[in-house]
């Protein structure tokens, strides 16, 4: 089995394992797996990270380092925010429409100006760090530890995939980036729309 499949297989059995028996296994126990793990315990939060790394891997290579580099500091700000400013406003909401806006992009294959693309990666480093911290903040017994956990996951998670996909212009490769692109945007209206409804699922609403 390839490192890929291998990485796409412990996703979906992380998603497969009912909630109530992480509390058996020790991970709360320390907030650095703790943040590791929150980011891909719900679909809201790691919906917008697939689809950005769908994204980040068919820009040039001339685009991607400044993209990258907002993405991570918007993240680590937002991370940032959700601990020293309890009042924030709540910034979850803007996480799958930003999910179904990129997949779109990805999609169909276009790509906005540079500056538009920054400011997109921006709202979704704030939002996934903010609301990733938000959640737990009662809870935390060392931010430090749990952010940087945190930033491993959202940070290498989008990265490996880019890396993995970055620079392959096979048409089925091509074909599947899009593909996979439109599943996100199909599964993240569905999230959203079960939220809107107030209808209450498992995993579905950090």
């Amino acid at each position: 089995m390839t490192r890929c499949w291998r990485g796409i297989v412990t996703t979906a059995l992380l998603f497969g394992v009912p909630h109530t028996a992480w509390g058996h296994i020790g991970f709360a126990a320390n907030d650095l797996y703790a943040g590791m793990l929150h980011p891909l315990l719900h679909f809201s939060t790691i919906l917008p990270l697939l689809t950005l790394a769908l994204w980040f891997s068919r820009q040039g290579k001339s685009e991607l380092p400044p993209l990258v580099i907002a993405y991570l500091l918007a993240t680590i700000g937002g991370a940032a925010l959700g601990w020293l400013l309890p009042d924030f406003p709540d910034l979850q909401p803007m996480l799958l429409p930003l999910a179904i806006l990129m997949g779109i992009l990805v999609a169909i294959d276009r790509s906005p100006l540079l500056w538009v693309s920054i400011i997109l990666v921006i709202l979704i480093g704030l939002t996934e760090g903010n609301d990733n911290v938000v959640q737990v903040r009662a809870d935390l017994t060392d931010p430090i530890l749990y952010i940087t956990g945190l930033l491993l996951t959202v940070g290498l998670l989008p990265m490996h995939i880019t890396g993995l996909l970055h620079g392959r212009e096979q048409l089925w490769i091509r074909t599947g980036i899009r593909v996979i692109s439109s599943w996100i945007v199909t599964a993240s209206t569905l999230v959203l729309a079960l939220q809107w409804s107030g209808t209450s699922m498992s995993g579905l609403n950090p």
